[in-house]
């Protein structure tokens, strides 16, 4: 089923990223910019990474982070009970088969 009004963003988006590819490609200045961004960037995340293992208080932090955004048992072979998979956007257990 077609929806034209999405089919219009769509090509526009396109367009759009056309034109800032083309002029990102023909500015070196732009080019400089986002180098010395992305050098920033990787100098703030060792940073950071590093105060984290110094201070145990960030390192408890980010363990309680990551055991929330992954809990233990939810990858195939850990050593933690296995958790029942999220559900999908629709509500439905990926274990459920999709006749059902």
């Amino acid at each position: 089923m077609e929806n034209p009004i999405r089919d219009q963003i769509r090509d526009q988006v396109r367009s759009l990223t056309e034109q800032l590819k083309g002029w990102y490609e023909s500015h070196p200045r732009a080019q400089r910019a986002y180098e010395q961004l992305s050098a920033d960037i990787d100098a703030l995340v060792q940073r950071v990474e590093s105060l984290v293992e110094e201070t145990d208080a960030l390192r408890t932090l980010r363990d309680r982070v990551a055991a929330t955004i992954d809990p233990p048992g939810s990858q195939p072979g850990s050593s933690g009970e296995a958790s029942a998979p999220l559900p999908d956007a629709e509500g439905k257990s990926p274990d459920t088969p999709t006749n059902a």
